[in-house]
């Protein structure tokens, strides 16, 4: 969630209702955050009887999300027994090979071997 626009707050919270309910500064507060029950084209659900929460954040998303791009990032190149292997068209150095993605702006990958792979 980078782009909140379209997030309506409040500078003070006159119409908060204490543990349930906030309106103050909420798109500055949740800059970064992961969607929890989100459509596919959608931050938020907000059908009849919807997939759970339809229009707030849940902290496990936070930290799942969190956690889901440290795996993506950790295992763009991952190495068994000699054999290298590029699993994400991502950039990322590591002591065997450095990747250099141009993607999607170019189709091109470009890959720095450093030693004997």
């Amino acid at each position: 969630l980078l782009d909140l626009d379209w997030v309506e707050e409040a500078d003070n919270k006159d119409g908060d209702i204490l543990g349930k309910k906030t309106f103050y500064k909420v798109a500055q507060r949740t800059r970064g955050a992961f969607a929890g029950y989100s459509a596919p084209n959608d931050f938020c659900c907000d059908v009849n009887h919807g997939r759970g929460h339809t229009s707030d954040l849940q902290l496990c998303c936070i930290g799942s999300g969190t956690r889901g791009l440290f795996m993506g990032w950790s295992n763009i190149i991952t190495e068994d027994k000699g054999t290298v292997r590029v699993n994400l068209l991502l950039s990322r150095g590591s002591r065997l090979l450095d990747v250099s993605s141009y993607l999607p702006h170019e189709g091109r990958l470009e890959l720095k071997i450093h030693q004997d792979i």
